[in-house]
Order: C-alpha cells, then structure tokens, then sequence
C-alpha cells in the first residue's frame, strides 16, 4: 500500500510503501530505480540519518526524531 509519494527534479515518482517498510524510486518510463540497502546515523547528537542505495550515487539524509545508537566501532 502506497502512502506518501514526491517528485524529484529528474522527474522520478518516490513513493512510500507503508507495509512493506520501503522508499522506492519509478524512473518516468516505468522503471524501478532503487530502494534503500543502507542506514546510519551519525552526528553529535546521533540525529543525522544517511539512507543509502546500492543503486544510487547518492546518499539522502535527513534529520531522526530519535537517535540512532553508535555502532561498536564508532564507541
């Protein structure tokens, strides 16, 4: 079930799969172009968020409501 769903400047529809707990991207051809293989958080405060994918040469980031935890190495 789709919730939420933006364009982006290349004309890519992001949507929101509310059950399955996925962000996807659809190319304006119909493709499917990614969805996230990839999370962290970071930050003084650990509310920084880094949405990665295997697919995309970009990082989203964002700001967390809640803090994520250091991984072992970062402690």
């Amino acid at each position: 079930m789709a919730d939420g769903c933006a364009f982006d400047a290349e004309g890519n529809l992001w949507v929101t799969l509310v059950l399955a707990n996925r962000i996807v991207a659809i190319s304006p051809d119909g493709a499917l172009l990614n969805g996230p293989t990839s999370i962290a958080w970071g930050g003084r405060d650990m509310r920084d968020i880094q949405i990665g994918s295997i697919t995309t040469p970009y990082v989203l980031k964002g700001r967390s409501s809640v803090p994520g935890l250091p991984m072992v190495h970062q402690r």
